[in-house]
């Protein structure tokens, strides 16, 4: 008889299943150890602080968007390490920065409590199509949301020549910075922005890319120049909140640049071409007439 002989019988199906059953009917087990004596009952390390702070809203907008979740463990995976180190200094469980494929690394973080408090406030295991709104406290908001862009979001910053006076004027330019933040959930980003408008004033349209796969699409914000001052002034308001610094180099270039087209007012610099951005993902996007969501 072999060890998984049992291994899809039941009580109904097999007379052996049935009497130790029956054997073990009304009894209840109780440990012979004090629990800080059984290993079996040991945490693999001290548990994790879910006290909202800036380091963990941070870190709960790298794990809503980089990271994957189950019930037991959290990875978050991303080709820039150092948004990963980040990420470490603000989670004190996660483990060591491993290889992920060639162009990339991940980090594990071992705690069911921790995933039974991400589900809680909204993140879910399989959260790509699902995820929806995150109970994050209105003064740890623009903390989640730094992470957010720091995960699936961009900064983008270029002197843009307008096509329909380039002839006419052919020295005109003028300065764009847009911040923009991308999810699979149409959901996760219209709380994106009835919380950015709520809190700090500003909106934006919901844009929708062309779809490519059949099962889903994806929903972008971006912000125009006078909102995305307002958001990046809020997010970099203190030079020691964790972000991904080359992000943040672009907002402190942005700022460090004169206005130097004093005519017309405008602010301009050597800092890059609209033809680069062109092959960009960001500008194949298209306004569309995104329907409304299904009723259940």
């Amino acid at each position: 008889m072999g060890k998984d002989w049992a291994k899809g019988l039941t009580k109904a199906t097999d007379p052996r299943v049935a009497r130790a059953a029956l054997a073990h009917l009304g009894r209840h087990y109780t440990s012979h150890l004090a629990p800080e004596e059984d290993r079996r009952r040991r945490a693999g390390g001290s548990p994790i602080d879910t006290t909202w702070t800036p380091l963990l809203a941070y870190a709960v907008g790298l794990i809503a968007t980089d990271g994957c979740v189950s019930n037991n463990s959290v990875s978050v995976v991303s080709g820039d390490r150092e948004m990963l180190e980040t990420f470490k200094s603000c989670i004190s469980r996660a483990g060591r920065i491993g290889r992920h494929g060639q162009n990339a690394w991940h980090v594990y973080v071992s705690s069911v409590d921790f995933c039974r408090w991400l589900a809680t406030i909204g993140i879910r295991p399989r959260k790509s199509l699902t995820l929806g709104s995150i109970a994050v406290p209105d003064e740890f908001f623009f903390d989640l949301a730094r992470g957010l862009l720091d995960g699936d979001g961009s900064v983008t910053n270029f002197i843009l020549n307008p096509g329909g006076v380039a002839k006419r004027y052919p020295n005109y330019r003028y300065e764009r910075i847009n911040v923009v933040f991308r999810s699979a959930s149409r959901d996760h980003v219209e709380w994106i922005r009835s919380t950015m408008q709520r809190l700090l004033g500003v909106e934006t349209a919901l844009l929708c890319e062309p779809i490519r796969v059949p099962t889903s699409r994806m929903y972008t914000l971006r912000y125009g120049k006078h909102a995305t001052l307002r958001i990046l002034a809020r997010f970099y308001a203190d030079p020691e909140s964790p972000c991904l610094r080359r992000k943040r180099d672009i907002w402190a270039g942005y700022l460090a640049r004169p206005p130097l087209n004093s005519l017309q007012k405008r602010r301009s610099g050597g800092i890059g071409s609209l033809s680069r951005l062109k092959s960009g993902r960001a500008e194949r996007l298209v306004r569309v007439r995104v329907p409304p969501p299904a009723l259940a």
